[in-house]
């Protein structure tokens, strides 16, 4: 993960996993906290070599390189292999397997970046409202920060043309 990448993720308190290259099975990768983050961007030579040190789990700590770090990726629904993660404070990655071919069960990978200040506020009702959410449930949303703002994003790439 490149420099300003990462200091927006933390900035905007973004999920980060830490991509242990020897992981151990059971234990939890979600990062908590990084530390030993520059101050200035470094050269990206330097910064693809600097050690941080993180916070993962249940209080567990390591050092790590910038590019053990990535976004946390959520499955949001098993039935078509569909996962997201949120790369910014309103910008969400989708993925999933779309049916080409009812017939034969063909499925071809389709992937999105769903920008929600690329939206209206009629556009983005549009989206939910065939999923019976109703407008005063989607402000709410916007209006508290509510994590279900995720949803207003999934109901956009649901219905997108892939």
């Amino acid at each position: 993960m490149n420099y300003r990448t990462l200091k927006n993720a933390i900035q905007n308190n973004l999920p980060l996993v830490w991509n242990d290259p020897a992981p151990i099975e059971g234990n939890d990768y979600n990062i908590t906290q990084v530390f030993k983050m520059p101050e200035q961007e470094p050269p990206e030579d330097e910064w693809e070599d600097t050690i941080l040190l993180i916070h993962y789990g249940g209080g567990s700590e390591a050092e790590v390189l910038p590019g053990e770090i990535d976004f946390k990726t959520i499955v949001t629904d098993p039935a078509c292999n569909q996962t997201c993660r949120q790369i910014d404070e309103n910008v969400w990655d989708y993925a999933e397997d779309r049916i080409v071919n009812p017939e034969t069960g063909e499925t071809k990978r389709v992937s999105a970046t769903i920008n929600l200040n690329d939206y209206t506020q009629e556009e983005m009702f549009e989206a939910v409202e065939p999923f019976d959410y109703s407008l005063n449930e989607m402000c709410e949303w916007i209006d508290s920060g509510s994590p279900n703002v995720m949803l207003i994003a999934e109901c956009i790439f649901e219905q997108s043309d892939l």
